[in-house]
């Protein structure tokens, strides 16, 4: 039982990844002719214009919308893959003493634990350059106009 909610889990998160589909939208809000009018997510759940920038961000700094855009995807599916991750734990560990549920019983102390004796530090050095890799050419590819954000 515990597998199949695991990879029923796994399943669904696997959505996130897929690339956004970019579709044309009508406007006829003060906000009209704005960044917001090709925007994704500028529909809320009830079909609704949905054009929430209160800082003004998407004006202020108009050359960076496409890093703006490209960082929410990228933070967005970092965390729906930090809580499928936090989750599994307490169901399936990897093979090691220091991750055992003798020495981590509960995942709310793993971080911790893992910490003054496990490899966090690397976990952080390795995925932070993943990520600066990854999202440098993308970045110049959005510059170029040759990549949509969250696009492959």
């Amino acid at each position: 039982m515990k597998t199949v909610a695991i990879l029923s889990l796994l399943t669904a998160s696997a959505a996130a990844f897929a690339p956004a589909s970019t579709t044309q939208t009508s406007s006829s809000t003060a906000l009209a002719g704005s960044v917001f009018d090709n925007y994704v997510g500028a529909k809320d759940f009830r079909g609704a214009e949905f054009k929430f920038d209160p800082l003004k961000l998407s004006e202020t700094y108009e050359p960076f919308q496409g890093w703006f855009r490209e960082s929410e995807l990228r933070h967005g599916r970092t965390a729906m893959l930090a809580v499928v991750g936090y989750i599994a734990t307490d169901f399936v560990r990897i093979p090691g003493e220091m991750y055992s549920f003798e020495a981590i019983p509960k995942s709310a102390d793993a971080h911790d634990a893992l910490i003054a004796s496990g490899p966090m530090s690397q976990l952080l050095l390795w995925i932070g350059l993943f990520d600066l890799v990854v999202t440098a050419p993308a970045v110049q590819a959005m510059g170029k106009g040759e990549r949509e954000p969250g696009g492959e």
